[in-house]
């Protein structure tokens, strides 16, 4: 491991709010690359030692820029933008035209800081998504304080990290790599126009906690208040932010609670405590093709602490009148040691829930990061791939000598040494409600987004 690995590595472990090792974030950068998912430029070299360098560049990029109070380093999905749009849209996800019909107007939910306010407005619960709309109007002062509206990089900062870069790669010179840095600059240059267009909004950070352990707030929104109890909602917690005026916006709050994540309860209260407004990057103004981008730098970054605590109380009985469940049959998928079945299928007013239980056996401490990275692609009737948000909720582990531990979502256990071991995991399809889609074919995918062959059916009608 060089001196940059070294370095990148300490940056990973103190400063970034993943439960992802470095070596993993690594890995799944090289892929990324590999696939063509991060540059537009299709790199055709075999050697995963040139690749890997491209990784730790990419990566020493946004955790130079992203490094500092926040500590944050964003790898996030786009989705559809939600301007011009009544109802909001998350992912490319379409929530039904009769989101209106289950929306529970509030009032009397406030929380403020000087003249700047924090309305919760609505919300809307069924059994997938939870949806809160905040409504946020900003003071001249707080709006100015904030930097919305302004860049997120300053001119001064680009030119930082272009020296940076510039640094970096001269250790290239004299290496067989020498011959791709002028790429390498291509490349890196673009990344960096995309850095210059990036503009300040708004967001809501929700019971926030200090971090003794890191001197650091855990600004992630993954921390959920569900009937006075936590509730880890990591993977389940999404914000998208909607410019109404110059000092208005209405922020769209999204938890993925289905019955399992909140032990089958149809009514619960909701608690926000220890809210912030902050700035950062506004996802809807990134081009479309942009997988990644850096959501904060500590230059930039300015946060105000609200006074008061929301609290909310949410149902999914309205809903529940009008879900329908559909059999499936025990349609099972079998590949490579891994078994898949469809638990459930059900039509909510909003949306078409696919629940998926997989089972993985005979896995090992060498062989588990090779085995678990799967997904699905989707198609109507029309053999059409559609959009669809996916999203895994619990991952359990059995070792051999019979002992059971939940994972972390996502988790892949390196620290651990075991063999023989089945892993069951349990995930969950969203597909949007177009009147046009009545028949599902789901085929389970491998690595760069391989088939497997071998489809679920759903006949949705």
């Amino acid at each position: 491991m060089d001196e940059l690995d070294k370095k990148l590595k300490v940056k990973f472990s103190e400063e970034l709010e993943t439960s992802e090792k470095y070596d993993t974030m690594l890995k799944d950068t090289i892929e990324k690359i590999s696939s063509n998912k991060i540059s537009r430029n299709k790199f055709n070299i075999e050697k995963n030692k040139i690749l890997r360098i491209v990784a730790i560049f990419i990566i020493s990029i946004l955790v130079i820029g992203s490094t500092g109070t926040l500590g944050l380093l964003a790898y996030s999905a786009l989705g559809g933008t939600i301007y011009g749009k009544t109802i909001p849209e998350w992912m490319g996800i379409k929530f039904s035209d009769s989101y209106r019909d289950y929306e529970i107007k509030l009032t009397g939910k406030s929380v403020s800081y000087n003249e700047t306010t924090v309305d919760l407005i609505s919300s809307m619960c069924d059994d997938g998504f939870t949806v809160l709309e905040f409504d946020v109007k900003l003071s001249k002062e707080d709006k100015e304080y904030l930097k919305i509206g302004e860049n997120v990089y300053s001119e001064e900062e680009l030119d930082e990290e272009r020296n940076k870069i510039e640094s970096h790669l001269e250790r290239l010179v004299g290496t067989s790599e020498e011959q791709y840095i002028e790429k390498y600059k291509k490349d890196y240059e673009e990344e960096l126009q995309n850095y210059s267009s990036y503009i300040n909004t708004v967001q809501l950070l929700f019971n926030t906690k200090f971090e003794e352990s890191t001197e650091y707030y855990n600004y992630n929104n993954n921390t959920l208040i569900l009937d006075n109890e936590e509730l880890w909602a990591r993977w389940s917690s999404y914000q998208i932010t909607q410019k109404v005026s110059e000092y208005e916006y209405r922020i769209y709050q999204y938890y993925f609670l289905p019955d399992d994540k909140i032990k089958n309860k149809t009514e619960f209260n909701l608690k926000f405590e220890n809210i912030i407004l902050i700035n950062g990057t506004d996802k809807n103004n990134i081009s479309d093709n942009t997988e990644m981008f850096v959501v904060n730098t500590p230059n930039n970054e300015k946060m105000i602490n609200l006074d008061g605590e929301i609290n909310v109380n949410v149902s999914k009985e309205k809903a529940l009148e009008n879900t329908k469940y559909i059999d499936v049959g025990s349609q099972m998928i079998s590949y490579n040691k891994m078994n898949k079945t469809i638990e459930k299928v059900l039509v909510t007013p909003m949306q078409t829930i696919i629940k998926v239980k997989t089972v993985f056996y005979d896995i090992n401490s060498r062989n588990v990061d090779q085995t678990l990275c799967l997904g699905f692609n989707v198609y109507n009737q029309d053999e059409k791939i559609i959009k669809t948000f996916q999203t895994e909720t619990k991952r359990i582990v059995k070792y051999s000598d019979g002992t059971l531990e939940e994972w972390e979502v996502g988790d892949i256990g390196t620290n651990n040494d075991f063999s023989e071991a089945t892993i069951e995991i349990t995930e969950y399809i969203v597909v949007g409600n177009d009147e046009e889609i009545n028949k599902l074919r789901i085929v389970p995918t491998i690595k760069e987004n391989i088939e497997i062959g071998s489809h679920f059916n759903i006949d949705i009608n």
